[in-house]
């Protein structure tokens, strides 16, 4: 434990440092030759123990202590003085001094019994301070989560007037409709009672001081507040500066929960769905705009996870949904009418893409019926489905559908993967100045990569990067050929990440330099 010894006057010092054995006690001294230094040293050095001289040149022993007073630096400080006098006493006690000591009476054995005397002394405080520090943290977490319980209570039940909980936002977290607007994100956790038990024993209290932890990293520049989760839901509140814009407000909103999403994935490995909204202009706006988020929550069934989009994008809209149903029937029905896997699983995927893409609220009970009603009529079995539980996503519902239906489908092998060869050859044709891999392909195909790299190379006859990269020098060659487009410019069009890439890449799959091929074609 380190000891400040703060005097002028070097003899002092040394007699001091030579008068015990600091080291073999347990305290390392550090010295100051005024209270300048000592400030100065206390302003970088965590020093909970003080032996202070009253009447030192540039600044006292008592400035310094009312410096300390001042900026809150706890220690315990003992005075010492040449001088007998009650006045300096009666500040240095003012000041929280814990003794005021002659240094004619100083001897090696009483310093040393002060010294323990300030370090028992500095253990009751610490451990008083400890239990403050604990008592303080359950009355914010008491007051917060008797916040969350009534926020919870004013956005799920209509009929609760808004004054007290609004009042609750302004007295507890300062949310004021004339100085802030305000941005509602839902989190919905995928797997929770899995990730909860994984990371707190299913503590689900716990397990909300993690989530806490983790947002108050990303978000200690924004004041936030998140209500209690509900099935694995976390809804937060986020407050923004009413004279910010409202693209700058969702500006800043996409960025974090980019990093919200990426923080769970990459760093816990937690999977999970964002929503946000638009700008709220007034708090008691955000009952409403709760509900349609509530709407919209089955949704989720179709993600397949780790993404983020705006309520705004979605469409909650019965007749759209109903006419979409009807034609993916329609569709369906044929499809299994053909007996190949493939092709009813491409039906599927493709059906759920376009339902994705087009942001219709698809309610998942109803897609689902849609789904086991075709493959009952199907197969001629209305029972078929009778004892089936709920499933907990898309993809599982298609794994489920697929079993069912792969005993009554053709085994014709060759036609599946012909089948899949053309659709990741059309995929490569319609993205390939994308930044595209085997793993992109694989998740737009819902394939397993592996199985997909052998499929490619036995039916293509080179593997996916060689047909890709022969693919894209093929086009740069059409438009070195066609068009007065920069060299750079056709690389970053072909899907090459640098010039110098691009450049390797022509010259290993044609012989020649883009350069040499443009001039040899002029």
């Amino acid at each position: 434990m380190k000891i400040l010894l703060v005097d002028d006057e070097l003899p002092i010092r040394s007699y001091l440092r030579t008068l015990v054995d600091w080291e073999g006690h347990g305290y390392e001294l550090v010295e100051a030759e005024n209270g300048a230094a000592a400030v100065e040293l206390l302003k970088t050095d965590h020093i909970r123990l003080m032996l202070l001289d009253i009447t030192m040149p540039v600044m006292s022993g008592l400035e310094v202590l009312e410096w300390m007073d001042a900026h809150g630096v706890k220690s315990v400080v003992t005075l010492l003085t040449n001088h007998d006098e009650f006045s300096f006493a009666q500040k240095a006690l003012r000041l929280g001094c814990f003794d005021y000591v002659l240094k004619t009476d100083i001897t090696g054995q009483s310093i040393l019994a002060l010294v323990e005397r300030m370090r028992r002394e500095l253990s009751e405080t610490e451990q008083q301070e400890q239990r403050l520090a604990a008592l303080e943290t359950a009355a914010r977490r008491r007051a917060r989560a008797e916040l969350q319980s009534s926020v919870n209570y004013w956005l799920s039940s209509p009929s609760v007037p808004d004054g007290d909980v609004l009042e609750r936002f302004r007295v507890q977290l300062g949310f004021e409709d004339a100085k802030y607007r305000y941005v509602l994100m839902e989190i919905a956790i995928q797997d929770y009672a899995a990730v909860v038990h994984r990371y707190s024993g299913s503590d689900i209290v716990q397990f909300t001081q993690v989530f806490d932890g983790v947002l108050s990293e990303l978000l200690e520049a924004h004041s936030f507040f998140f209500t209690d989760p509900r099935d694995g839901v976390f809804l937060v509140f986020l407050r923004f500066a009413r004279q910010d814009s409202v693209q700058t407000i969702l500006g800043r909103t996409q960025t974090l929960s980019a990093q919200i999403r990426n923080s769970f994935r990459n760093l816990l490995d937690i999977h999970s769905t964002i929503v946000y909204t638009l700008p709220i202009p007034f708090l008691r706006g955000a009952r409403d705009v709760y509900r349609r988020m509530e709407l919209l929550r089955p949704h989720a069934f179709f993600q397949p996870g780790d993404q983020i989009y705006c309520l705004e994008d979605y469409h909650i809209d019965e007749e759209s949904c109903t006419t979409f149903l009807s034609e993916f029937e329609g569709d369906f029905a044929k499809q299994l009418r053909s007996r190949s896997l493939l092709e009813i699983e491409t039906c599927l995927d493709d059906w759920v893409k376009r339902l994705t893409v087009q942001h219709l609220c698809v309610n998942p009970a109803a897609f689902t019926q849609s789904c086991e009603r075709c493959v009952c009529g199907f197969l001629g079995d209305q029972q078929l489905f009778a004892a089936r539980g709920a499933y907990r996503s898309w993809e599982v519902l298609k794994q489920a559908l697929l079993e069912i239906l792969r005993p009554h489908c053709l085994s014709n092998e060759d036609q599946d993967k012909n089948l899949l060869i053309k659709k990741a050859l059309l995929q490569i044709q319609q993205h390939y100045s994308e930044d595209i891999g085997l793993e992109w392909l694989a998740s737009q195909l819902w394939v397993n990569p592996s199985y997909l790299s052998r499929v490619f190379s036995q039916e293509v006859g080179q593997p996916f990067t060689s047909y890709l990269n022969h693919y894209r020098i093929n086009q740069a060659q059409k438009l070195i050929l066609t068009s007065n487009l920069k060299l750079c410019d056709i690389a970053e069009q072909t899907g090459f990440s640098s010039s110098i890439v691009f450049s390797r890449s022509f010259k290993k799959v044609t012989g020649k330099t883009p350069s040499e091929f443009r001039s040899e074609a002029l």
